[in-house]
């Protein structure tokens, strides 16, 4: 029982449904457990434990091995208990300018399956709306699976949120301020809906499967023509009073602005001037050409002052780059510690995003 609950009268209940959610924990972290182990694991008494665990197994969310008769007839083995990884899933939707990406797992995210829908830049709200709609939609039809198996939708999308649901301001999508998100989903996906800021989303990632894997104090940062930085400290994601913690890129002083105009960082454009000298520099890179590593040099100047303002601030243990920097890769990655370096009392590491355009889904 937590310090929560302690001196509270609980209905019996509600007591069993904190026992079952406690063993559920255990089991979807620990494996397959015998009664004993979730027991120790637990704190809970054998009675306890057992209905619990009868409780869970009838309403689908944890299996009992079934031993055959031969094993049985040596001795019967200790029943083991296991979180049912098919119980439920949950989907997440990725809104980028140029696409929707929908993703969907079980709920030991062991199996995903993917849909990514283009999207043409300037398509206003229900159109992308539409787009989300469907993708969530085909990819469930991927995992062989319905609406009524998801337990939890989450939205990553640019913008300022508020109350986990609103986009209060974005200036990256048409029309897409000002307005309820999860609303718009949350009766034909008939669960609830959870809606996070795209970098935010994929500060969670890295430190859940990424190169910041349990870091508690770390700064994500988007680069690229969007220029943002998430925040964690002690293991807590910082969104602030009204959702803009992290948003240094809007301070011109600190000269991120200019990475926006920067060929590098159209390295996902279409088609155009700007995308054919973002190839040739990325080509020219790879065989370490003197002109592409000087532009290099560049980028990681213009990325290191607002780097070392976060550094200084937040004294973060690891700095993780995502968007353009990681296909930049080392050399940006060995000047831009250097710079920082120079600038701070406390270096953090500084490493390049291990998940890419995907991080935001993921988390």
């Amino acid at each position: 029982m937590t310090e929560e609950l302690a001196g509270r009268r609980i209905d019996p209940a509600t007591m069993r449904r904190i026992n079952e959610i406690h063993i559920l924990r255990v089991l979807h972290a620990g494996g397959s457990m015998t009664l004993t182990e979730l027991m120790n694991a637990t704190g809970l008494a054998r009675r306890t434990t057992t209905l619990a665990v009868d409780s869970l197994i009838e309403r689908g969310l944890a299996t009992s091995d079934d031993f055959p008769d031969s094993a049985r007839a040596v001795g019967r083995p200790a029943r083991r208990f296991s979180f049912r990884k098919k119980a439920g899933y949950v989907a997440a939707v990725q809104f980028a300018v140029h696409e929707v990406r929908a993703l969907v797992c079980d709920i030991q995210a062991r199996d995903t399956w993917e849909v990514r829908t283009p999207v043409h830049r300037t398509v206003h709200r229900r159109m992308r709306i539409g787009a989300a709609a469907k993708a969530v939609g085909a990819a469930l039809e991927k995992a062989g699976v319905g609406y009524g198996d998801l337990w939890n939708v989450t939205m990553a999308t640019p913008g300022l949120v508020v109350g986990s649901r609103e986009v209060t301001l974005c200036q990256v999508l048409p029309d897409w301020s000002d307005f309820d998100l999860a609303k718009l989903f949350e009766h034909k996906f008939g669960c609830p809906v959870t809606v996070v800021n795209d970098v935010n989303a994929a500060a969670v990632a890295e430190r859940w499967r990424g190169v910041g894997k349990g870091v508690d104090d770390l700064v994500w940062v988007l680069t690229g023509r969007r220029s943002r930085a998430a925040i964690v400290i002690g293991g807590e994601l910082v969104i602030g009073a009204e959702g803009a913690a992290g948003e240094i890129g809007w301070l011109s002083e600190l000269g991120w602005n200019e990475l926006a105009d920067h060929p590098f960082s159209f390295h996902d454009a279409s088609a155009g001037e700007a995308a054919s000298k973002a190839t040739h520099l990325m080509t020219a890179l790879d065989k370490h050409d003197s002109e592409a590593l000087e532009s290099v040099e560049v980028y990681a100047r213009t990325l290191a002052p607002g780097l070392s303002a976060l550094a200084l601030v937040l004294n973060p243990r690891l700095m993780v780059l995502g968007g353009t920097a990681p296909l930049i890769g080392q050399p940006l990655l060995d000047a831009t510690n250097q710079l920082v370096a120079e600038r701070v009392l406390r270096a953090p590491e500084i490493h390049l995003s291990s998940l890419g355009e995907v991080a935001p889904a993921v988390g």
